[in-house]
């Protein structure tokens, strides 16, 4: 018996994390069933266990049961019930059926009753089940068919437990996907069997399945039945599995709540042959999926058993600000006009095109200092994001100054890196192994005292720190320093902004080892698909959070200064759980 209370207890948690099966489809019958060939793991020592608890009750003089009337009623002595070998097999093979299909009725997979399985001329004659998504001992199982508290309607199980008219007993217990399946089988007689050893291993059986029961389901590597995704992106369709299942569902079931799948799929398979419903918005060419356009639409595939699946398909704008945006020059002279610098914007190997992809306004570009661009997303851009640059007096206008007086430092602050057109090193202060010195000078930009750009990399000031915010442009690697001085105060650079270094694809190498870099933000490196060598301290670094590191590339390698073990060991989890999943790591003292 399967009642109302073991559903409650087996159906609430949910099915999150499922483990790809190697269920493999080996026959179809004319009957209209199918056969699966389903892997589990038996603990057939445990399931043997919880005979003494039965007997030890049965035996004890205080069973009792709930008359229909629910009061109780005692059962005085009964006999001790004997361990059969063929019913055990007969529950090892209603476990493996329970965990493909829990029907309620006790029926097979293939919807015939439970007592048509037999086991070398030996049939059962009750039977119990219990099914729960986590964890699940003996003593649990058995306490679960005691049904101490239950009325006389929910006594099923403790009825066949305590039966007198029964006297042998197999039970079995089996793991599939970590949900846990237990099964006794009751016999009027004993078959006599010879005795077997206990089984405690991943066993192999043939499940036949009513074809009306299968069906199948989508869900992409994190467990969504839909996606979303970005203007420009595009989404490996192999991360994709069809989920087949015969798992029950809850029509007309007496229950206040929604339940999630307890049977596991009885097979997994990744789809081939994709289409798009509207080919304006993606486009498919084998597993890539790219978007062309934002909108909703849906993907469709072939599922194994001839049918149409679909997975509704979401594509968002992308954020102007992920884009790579160049201007022609960043340091301009004074001319009495209003400056409007020539702007490059690409992303995703195209060239995005004014007033169509986006629109620019301009504020403070005609006087001497801070000039700033606003660039705003239109269409498949959303969002807004500015660039700054610089309007330095003519040179006329300058008055010579004795160096020796420490004034008029500030004007050249901005040409420090700059070559003959006024533009600043790609990489932005790199030495010729592309790395940053550990205390850097701002040779952009001082943007009424709260941000700079040193490099393409802009620092933002907040009280004596400053934080890494983002980039103006593509960079192959970059070495965070310690200090960044601007006009000659020190800045203590303490923290990496939420998506500062997001889908920049040139990026390769990042050191924060040299810096006194204590919080990564949300999305930092993300998308940053070529990163492949990281370099990080653990005695400063104390946060790192959520897809900091998501989706860089599989084969980086993280290279962790740490004082000990422990400390080395604490950053690796952060970082791992940061979407660091598939890099290798390495201490260093």
């Amino acid at each position: 018996m399967w009642g109302k209370g073991q559903l409650r207890r087996t159906a609430i948690v949910s099915l999150f994390s499922l483990v790809m099966l190697c269920g493999v489809k080996v026959d179809t019958h004319a009957a209209g069933t199918t056969t699966y060939k389903v892997t589990g793991k038996y603990d057939q020592t445990s399931a043997r266990s919880m005979l003494s608890t039965i007997n030890a009750y049965r035996t004890g003089g205080k069973a009792w049961i709930r008359d229909t009337n629910n009061n109780k009623k005692s059962l005085g002595k009964l006999n001790a019930l004997q361990w059969d070998y063929n019913l055990e097999k007969i529950a090892m093979q209603r476990a493996m059926e329970i965990s493909v299909r829990a029907d309620l009725d006790h029926k097979r997979p293939n919807n015939t009753s439970y007592y048509t399985y037999t086991y070398r001329g030996t049939k059962t004659n009750g039977e119990n089940i219990y099914g729960i998504s986590r964890a699940s001992g003996a003593q649990e199982a058995y306490e679960q068919w005691m049904e101490e508290n239950e009325p006389y309607s929910g006594q099923g199980h403790r009825r066949n437990m305590l039966n007198s008219g029964y006297t042998s007993i197999g039970i079995a217990h089996v793991v599939r996907n970590g949900h846990h399946f237990w099964v006794q089988e009751f016999g009027h007689s004993n078959s006599n069997a010879p005795k077997t050893n206990a089984v405690n291993d991943y066993k192999t059986l043939s499940i036949e399945v009513l074809n009306g029961y299968i069906h199948s389901y989508l869900r992409d590597a994190d467990d969504w039945d839909s996606i979303e995704i970005m203007y420009g992106e595009t989404f490996d369709l192999g991360e994709i599995t069809e989920y087949i299942t015969a798992e029950t569902t809850t029509e007309g079931l007496d229950i206040d709540f929604p339940i999630e799948p307890l049977e596991p799929p009885i097979a997994t398979r990744r789809p081939t042959n994709w289409t798009v419903t509207n080919s304006k918005i993606a486009a498919v060419s084998g597993n890539k999926l790219t978007a062309n356009k934002i909108g909703t639409t849906s993907i469709t595939t072939k599922s194994a058993l001839g049918k149409t699946l679909s997975m509704p398909l979401t594509v968002t704008a992308c954020r102007i600000g992920y884009t790579s945006i160049n201007l022609d020059k960043y340091d301009y002279e004074y001319t009495g006009k209003p400056i409007t610098p020539n702007i490059k914007i690409t992303y995703a190997g195209k060239t995005l095109k004014q007033g169509t992809d986006y629109t620019v306004s301009y504020s403070n570009n005609t006087n001497p200092g801070t000039a700033k661009a606003t660039i705003t997303g239109k269409g498949n851009f959303t969002g807004t994001t500015t660039r700054s640059f610089y309007i330095r007096k003519k040179a006329s206008d300058i008055e010579p100054q004795n160096p020796s007086e420490g004034e008029g430092g500030s004007e050249n602050v901005w040409e420090e890196n700059q070559d003959k057109d006024g533009n600043q090193d790609k990489d932005g202060n790199q030495d010729k192994d592309g790395n940053q010195p550990q205390n850097q000078t701002a040779d952009k930009l001082l943007d009424d005292g709260k941000s700079c750009i040193i490099g393409n990399v802009i620092y933002v000031i907040n009280g004596n720190d400053a934080k890494v915010s983002g980039c103006t442009g593509d960079i192959a690697s970059y070495t965070a320093p310690k200090y960044v001085t601007i006009s000659g105060k020190e800045y203590r650079v303490s923290s990496i902004g939420s998506d500062a270094f997001k889908k920049i694809k040139t990026l390769k190498k990042v050191d924060l080892s040299k810096s006194e870099i204590e919080t990564i933000g949300s999305g930092a490196f993300s998308g940053d698909s070529n990163l492949k060598s990281i370099k990080l301290k653990a005695s400063t670094l104390k946060k790192v959070n959520k897809n900091a590191f998501k989706k860089i590339s599989s084969k980086a390698k993280c290279t962790i200064k740490a004082k000990d073990k422990k400390a080395y060991d604490k950053l690796v989890k952060k970082v791992k759980k940061a979407g660091m999943k598939k890099a290798t790591f390495k201490m260093k003292k």
